[in-house]
């Protein structure tokens, strides 16, 4: 029944104008926020959400205390991960921190500041807002340090709020969350002026990034480099925060003081390399997925040569170090992938051995089976993976592999054409010319994808002629 009702308010939600969807959400989360209880704020607000996800409508969302307060940890947020790492927090560890700073850590503070916020947004005053919401932070950020302070890690106390939070990386994250939050004036300051996706980054710009990197590390050095990493978030070429992270080493290797935390946005950029090689270590011959394939690649050919070059301009021996075993062992793995990829793509275009042990054999195309839709579906994403992934292979540090992996692809290709012009010109049966026609959409669809549309064309009106003289020559 409930299902039932889901569906019919989803039905006329869809039929609603995009104005009166804005106004219906905004009501409701209104509604919801002032403490209202005759609505079903969880049932609309599903059904709304579905609405505009659906649509693709864009909806301005009534702001909540949590997510006000949430906004200078936004740029550390990750809807998944593989491990831990310091600047990479989980969105789902939001609500349990949340729920311990209410219940366990400050619910006094918690309820007063919480109200104030609460109150400041129904007025819709942007000023009383922000006030609230860094009063509600600086306290935040007060009560988390406190608590895990007194829990180092293999401690009793560390094990017990692991239990509460649901598991050490969620203290991990708190650990995150509480050093930002300690220093969320700079991070609001900074994503104000570092409004995502940043194409290009100013000397302007990076100057007062180390100008506001060096006020904060004075009060605050553990939470300084967070500023980097924020930065390092909304720039759409985040290696180039590595100019930043390289000045600010080398003048305190001079100055003689600690190197500290500088290396944490680079070890998060490598750590991103590192997803992608790991990606790749994952994958088998049997469950290669080459649409996910083209994606990691593509990321990691970017980062590697990104990073590449920022290591050229701004040299660093730990740094280089590192970057040199991720690129031998994504190298490795990147091969192993590739290797395989020109046999699962003939594999969509069998073939079958003509001849005896006293007469010479031939390979010519197997037309006896019906193709499978799968595994024609699955040579032309793998040959799409391999085109996309041509140019990035030498990034990748697999040139020479994608090149002699891409001249089989064709050679198999090329040959398996031709064998089957020689079928349409001597068919027997229309079984077999209804496969051959099959086979024949597929291999133009390489054509095109492997070569050029203009070679595909060439290819199917040579088919098209071949079966119009075998029509003509047997009617």
């Amino acid at each position: 029944m409930e299902d039932d009702k889901s569906q019919k308010l989803k039905a006329f939600l869809e039929r609603l104008p995009d104005h009166l969807v804005q106004q219906l959400t905004q009501a409701v989360e209104r509604d919801r926020l002032s403490g209202g209880s005759e609505l079903p704020h969880d049932l609309l607000l599903a059904g709304l959400r579905t609405s505009f996800t659906d649509n693709q409508r864009h909806v301005n969302r009534t702001p909540t205390p949590m997510r006000v307060f949430c906004m200078p940890v936004e740029d550390l947020l990750v809807p998944a991960r593989r491990q831990k790492r310091t600047g990479r927090v989980l969105r789902s560890s939001l609500t349990p921190i949340w729920e311990w700073l209410a219940s366990d850590l400050m619910p006094e503070q918690f309820r007063d500041h919480y109200d104030q916020l609460t109150n400041a947004i129904l007025e819709n005053d942007s000023t009383k807002i922000h006030e609230s919401a860094a009063v509600f932070q600086a306290a935040g950020a007060k009560a988390l340090t406190e608590a895990l302070a007194d829990a180092p890690e293999g401690s009793d106390q560390r094990s017990a709020i692991a239990e509460t939070l649901g598991g050490e990386d969620v203290v991990s994250d708190a650990e995150d969350f509480a050093k930002v939050l300690a220093i969320a004036p700079a991070i609001l300051e900074l994503q104000d002026e570092f409004v995502a996706p940043v194409k290009v980054v100013s000397r302007e710009q990076m100057k007062a990034l180390c100008t506001k990197y060096d006020e904060v590390a004075e009060l605050k050095p553990d939470a300084a480099p967070y500023l980097l990493d924020v930065a390092m978030h909304r720039h759409k070429k985040p290696w180039e925060i590595l100019r930043v992270a390289s000045y600010l080493v080398h003048r305190a290797e001079h100055t003689g003081t600690a190197r500290g935390d500088l290396d944490m946005p680079v070890q998060l950029l490598f750590g991103d390399m590192e997803d992608c090689i790991a990606f790749f270590e994952d994958q088998k011959a049997a469950n290669f997925d080459p649409d996910n394939a083209r994606r990691y690649i593509t990321t990691y050919a970017h980062f590697a040569q990104g990073i590449a070059a920022e290591l050229e301009t701004n040299p660093d021996a730990a740094w280089q170090e590192r970057y040199d075993a991720l690129q031998a062992v994504g190298a490795r793995e990147f091969e192993r992938l590739i290797k395989q990829v020109p046999e699962q793509i003939t594999a969509a275009m069998p073939f079958r051995l003509v001849g005896s042990r006293s007469s010479a054999t031939s390979h010519r195309p197997d037309l006896h089976e019906e193709p499978k839709p799968e595994t024609l579906q699955r040579a032309v994403k793998l040959a799409n993976f391999m085109r996309e992934s041509r140019p990035l292979a030498y990034a990748a540090n697999v040139a020479n592999v994608h090149s002699d992996a891409y001249d089989v692809i064709l050679d198999n290709l090329n040959s398996y054409r031709n064998g089957l012009l020689s079928e349409l010109r001597s068919f027997e049966e229309p079984a077999m010319l209804t496969r051959a026609r099959a086979y024949l959409d597929l291999t133009v669809e390489l054509t095109a994808i492997l070569v050029s549309e203009g070679e595909a064309q060439i290819f199917r009106h040579k088919s098209a002629a071949v079966e119009r003289n075998d029509i003509a020559a047997n009617g």
